[in-house]
Parts: structure tokens; C-alpha cells; sequence
């Protein structure tokens, strides 16, 4: 059975507005040019590879050069460990975590203050970060997961995501 309404609102809810191949590709003049002043970056395979304790150079430049120009980051994680802490204090940013993506209750409070047209989220997950993301209208980036190493559940929705992105390519 065809449910074209169907079909056409879960695309609508789990598509990004952009995607890039990592986040920093994402040039300094893309975002000033969309006038974001708050980005919610997602962390695990966004901006460090599940499990490790260190960001890859390239990244760290792309958060510093950002930061520099006066946006905002929020690190938000559905997972709780020391690490993510580490994370955020090198960085400088705040954290949220057991965020509870999609739902990202806790994530709402640091929103305060920006307009949902000036807040950017990134990740590398359709059913966490872009549904989260268009859950609250903010636009969002979808990046490739820094690594293919992966939990068990999270390699399923993988699946999930490379149907439904592969079902979406001439949208």
C-alpha cells in the first residue's frame, strides 16, 4: 500500500537542511552568511570517533576559527562519561549530556536567548540529530560519522539511514 502523505512527512522530518562530508567543511562564511550565532554540535563520529580522548586537528581549527568570529558552541551527547567533559573543557563550551536525543529536553534551556533562525545542529545521525533538529525548526547539517566502528544498535539505524537517504536522493 502507497501512503504518499506518509512517506512525504517522515522524509520531511528526518531531512537535513545541509550536508557536508565533515564539520569542517562547513566554511566560516556559510554560517555568517546564514547568520548563525549558536551551533549544537553533536560529538561521538560528529567530532571524535567513539571512544577516544582526542579531536583530530582539522576539527579543533575549524571550533577555534568559529569561535573567534563569535559563535557559540553547545556539545550535546546522549551518552554521560568523563570524556565528554574532557571534551567540552578543551573546547570551551558547555555540554549537555544524556541529552536524550531527539527529545533533548535538557538541551532547551541553553537555547534561551537564540532565535531558532540562529542556531545551527550538527551531527552524524538522521534519527537523533536532524529529527531533533527539525523536532524544534533549527536547521541542521548531517556529516559523515567519523568512524565505521559502532555499537550494535546504532549499526541497525545506520541501516535505517542509508535506506532512507538512499530512498531521498533526487529530493
Amino acid at each position: 500500500m502507497n501512503w504518499p502523505c506518509y512517506n512525504d512527512f517522515v522524509i520531511r522530518i528526518i531531512k537535513p537542511t545541509y550536508q557536508f562530508k565533515y564539520v569542517y567543511d562547513i566554511e566560516s562564511d556559510f554560517l555568517i552568511g546564514l547568520a548563525k550565532k549558536l551551533i549544537v554540535l553533536d560529538m561521538d563520529n560528529t567530532i571524535i570517533k567513539k571512544n577516544e580522548i582526542n579531536i583530530d586537528q582539522p576539527i579543533l581549527d575549524w571550533i577555534k576559527g568559529l569561535k573567534e568570529q563569535g559563535i557559540v558552541f553547545i556539545l550535546c551527547t546522549n551518552n554521560h562519561s568523563q570524556r565528554h567533559i574532557n571534551v567540552s573543557q578543551l573546547i570551551g563550551c558547555e555540554i549537555v549530556q544524556s541529552a536524550l536525543k531527539p527529545f533533548s529536553w535538557r538541551l532547551m534551556k541553553h537555547l534561551k536567548g537564540y532565535s531558532k533562525e540562529s542556531i545551527l545542529w550538527i551531527g552524524d545521525q538522521l534519527f537523533t540529530d536532524v529529527l531533533g533538529s527539525n523536532m524544534r525548526h533549527i536547521d541542521s547539517v548531517l556529516v559523515k560519522p567519523l568512524s565505521i566502528h559502532e555499537h550494535g544498535l546504532t549499526k541497525m539505524v545506520r541501516h535505517l539511514e542509508r535506506l532512507v537517504l538512499k530512498g531521498n536522493k533526487d529530493e
